[in-house]
């Protein structure tokens, strides 16, 4: 679709114009109004332009594959909602009339650095921003939004060079998943509060800060923990369990609440500093666990085995010389 010159008029009832190829729009005669939707459909890739002028009614993303992406800054007087697939802002500025939401399916994909400018949007269950940084091949600090995400991906297209960096507080309220890049966690100190799932690529760096890893919510979530130091975790949801996976991890304390589980589930290498167990603490028994400081007047420590269905020796370590190891200690292959 392509406006050259020449007003689109506002029609007299609620009416979609729905674009599946690239929308180009100039000229500043007026385009469109309150009864006009205009809807980035299909699924294949396509661009936005708007030269001039302003989309003078609602606009929309929702496409069943491939994404739309900003080529140029987009202005728009009425609500803007990405219902499915994925809006890229590629950097530019998104400036919304009206509300503007992200809804279940929908993707929100934003550089997160200087220059870019995105309206304020709310987040609705299962949908899903991402920060990519500008792929210009430098090293670049990624700011993340102080807003509630549901799931939210950092992925740098410069590979382990940019940084992201919170401002405040991060809370997610589903699966947080850092594929590429590095995560600065000691410049603002926040506490990272996730409900879902934690996956951390290979070469991701996480640098730990002076605030506190927080997993709430209910059922069970995984930790990646990829060689990662996160400092102090705590978790404090309903009937809560956090399993480990991947590879070696460090932590500086570990806070286990009433009602939740912590399971280590073979995870070669685990040190803490310190743990405070009020529940359920699990773990094979073929994990090198070490402990500075135990806690010895609560929790359990359930040693389970692999469950490869093979039978096998493993060893209840001595954490501690002359304190309890153990204030429960539970067996239960």
């Amino acid at each position: 679709f392509t406006r050259t010159d020449g007003p689109v008029n506002n029609p007299a009832i609620l009416s979609t114009l729905t674009v599946q190829g690239n929308f180009s729009m100039q000229g500043t005669d007026a385009f469109g109004g309150p009864n006009l939707a205009v809807v980035m459909g299909g699924g294949n890739n396509q661009t936005v332009t708007e030269s001039a002028g302003t989309i003078a009614g609602s606009f929309q993303i929702n496409k069943n594959g491939g994404n739309a992406t900003l080529s140029t800054n987009v202005v728009t007087s009425g609500r803007c909602a990405i219902a499915e697939g994925t809006l890229k802002t590629n950097g530019k500025t998104f400036s919304c009339g009206s509300a503007f939401s992200v809804e279940d399916g929908g993707i929100l994909e934003r550089f997160g650095t200087a220059g870019e400018a995105v309206s304020p949007f709310t987040l609705q269950t299962g949908s899903t921003v991402v920060y990519t940084g500008d792929g210009d091949g430098a090293a670049d600090t990624v700011t993340i939004a102080p807003v509630i995400y549901h799931h939210l991906t950092l992925n740098s297209t410069d590979g382990t060079r940019d940084t992201f960096q919170p401002t405040s507080a991060l809370d997610v309220n589903g699966n947080l998943t850092i594929a590429n890049g590095e995560l600065r966690l000691d410049v603002n100190n926040p506490t990272v509060t996730v409900a879902g799932n934690v996956t951390i690529g290979s070469s991701v760096l996480v640098r730990k800060g002076k605030g506190t890893w927080r997993f709430d919510g209910g059922d069970t979530a995984l930790l990646q923990t990829n060689n990662q130091n996160f400092g102090a975790i705590m978790i404090d949801g309903v009937a809560k369990t956090v399993k480990l996976t991947g590879s070696s991890t460090a932590l500086d304390t570990l806070t286990i609440g009433a009602d939740d589980v912590v399971e280590l589930n073979g995870v070669p290498t685990v040190a803490i500093g310190t743990i405070v167990n009020n529940n359920i603490l699990r773990l094979f028994g073929n994990e090198t666990l070490t402990i500075q400081t135990m806690d010895s007047d609560s929790g359990t420590f359930e040693f389970v085995g692999d469950g490869d269905g093979s039978a096998e020796t493993f060893v209840i370590p001595d954490f501690a010389s002359g304190t309890p190891d153990y204030y429960n200690l539970l067996i239960n292959d």
